[in-house]
């Protein structure tokens, strides 16, 4: 039933989902501004989690068995992507199903402003994608289900996108901050 009310608790972590013999009552958490631990009780639990691709150890633990994992693995996900919430049903008893079903992009490039682990998405629809060899490989216009194996599968997982100057208008880059997009974008065109 919905009541319409909800109450949010902003710059809070949870850290551990409570029991009560074989049911999860309530969530621990943490309050960032002060570290006072905090337990919500209730009814129904539901943990509604975030991504892991921000987490090096688990995009690792959990590789499809099928994919060579690349030399290089640029972190793409959001800051907060970290797998805690995973993390903490496993705590509490859970078996983690089809963690294997990864969100990696083929489209990766190195952020030059942050460290060299971090990715962006860097990508023109009118490019197409050679290997080391100057050999085209995939068909670029497919989904990343298509194009990321092809590309784990290329020679230090490396490619080249190749596009005329009529398409560099198409070029985008993002997951950084739009100051940071304008800048590795300009650097590019250069």
């Amino acid at each position: 039933m919905q009541t319409g009310k909800v109450n949010f608790s902003w710059d809070t972590k949870g850290i551990s989902l409570l029991r009560d013999n074989d049911r999860i009552i309530g969530v621990r958490a943490k309050r960032l501004r002060d570290g006072k631990e905090i337990d919500y009780l209730a009814r129904v639990v539901i943990l509604a989690t975030g991504g892991f691709q921000n987490n090096r150890e688990m995009v690792r633990e959990y590789w499809p068995k099928d994919l060579p994992f690349p030399e290089r693995l640029l972190l793409g996900g959001g800051s907060n992507s970290v797998g805690s919430g995973h993390t903490m049903a496993k705590a509490a008893g859970a078996q983690l199903q089809n963690m294997s079903y990864q969100w990696n992009y083929s489209t990766g490039l190195p952020d030059p402003n942050l460290s060299d682990q971090r990715g962006l998405n860097a990508f023109s629809q009118q490019s197409i994608w050679v290997n080391k060899a100057g050999r085209r490989f995939v068909n670029e216009s497919q989904d990343m289900k298509t194009t990321f194996p092809a590309v784990l599968r290329q020679p230090g997982s490396t490619y080249w996108a190749i596009f005329d100057s009529a398409a560099r208008g198409t070029f985008f880059v993002s997951g950084g901050t739009a100051r940071r997009s304008r800048a590795v974008s300009s650097t590019i065109r250069a």
